[in-house]
């Protein structure tokens, strides 16, 4: 008896180094994750000052504003599927922000034009309020959304073909407020989805999971301004 209490004695301080280990690297993967999300809100800041440098004067024509629909559309599926390779993702992480800070600037411009800067304004306030829920309902849910990951990529794809093929659809104010309404709706449930991977996601994923966050919180905020257009207009 006495050995065996000296076995189990022994086993114990590895199994709580193992414990502290872990907890030790997961608490080292979240905060490169938002260490790397905040590095492309600065980039994505920084696209943003030189359109204001060098493009202010340009006036985007409804067409422009279609093809950047699908250019940032494209960026957020295609960023789902990047290598973990460090370096790619990095590098993807760069020219996602800045690319995803210029093409922005167009549509507020649109927008500012026909709405005013107080609309830009309550859509900013809900899409920051919206991706904070999505934030807690992730971070505070333990079950894990793995079961919906086929799901999700299917729909990343019937996203993306929407994105294709809009500017040739003669679109009304009802089909751009229900377009617009479910798609924030899928992409909530992605959001959530990231918060919640955010636990399981290895050291050289981070760059990865900054890019998903990043790319959330950006086509949440491009939809809701969508979806605030066609309720103006209605």
């Amino acid at each position: 008896m006495k050995f065996i209490n000296q076995e189990s004695e022994q086993k114990t301080p590895k199994i709580l180094d193992i414990a502290i280990d872990e907890a030790y690297l997961n608490k080292k993967i979240i905060e490169n994750i938002f260490k790397y999300f905040l590095v492309s809100i600065g980039i994505f800041i920084t696209a943003i000052l030189t359109y204001f440098i060098f493009f202010k004067s340009l006036s985007p024509s409804n067409d422009f504003i279609w093809a950047i629909f699908l250019m940032q559309t494209v960026f957020y599926v295609v960023g789902r599927y990047l290598p973990h390779a460090r370096l790619f993702a990095f590098i993807s992480l760069i020219i996602m922000s800045f690319a995803l800070g210029l093409t922005l600037m167009p549509v507020l411009t649109q927008v500012n034009q026909e709405f005013g800067r107080e609309f830009i304004g309550k859509a900013l306030l809900a899409c920051c309020l919206l991706f904070a829920g999505c934030s807690i309902i992730g971070w505070q849910n333990e079950s894990f959304m793995s079961r919906f990951f086929h799901l999700i990529k299917y729909a990343c794809l019937f996203l993306l073909f929407f994105a294709v093929i809009s500017p040739f659809i003669n679109w009304t104010n009802r089909m751009e407020l229900v377009f617009s309404l479910s798609s924030l709706t899928f992409i909530g449930l992605v959001t959530v989805f990231d918060f919640q991977k955010i636990r399981y996601y290895p050291m050289r994923a981070s760059l990865n999971a900054s890019i998903h966050l990043f790319s959330d919180l950006f086509i949440l905020f491009i939809f809701l301004i969508r979806l605030f257009s066609s309720l103006y207009r209605a």
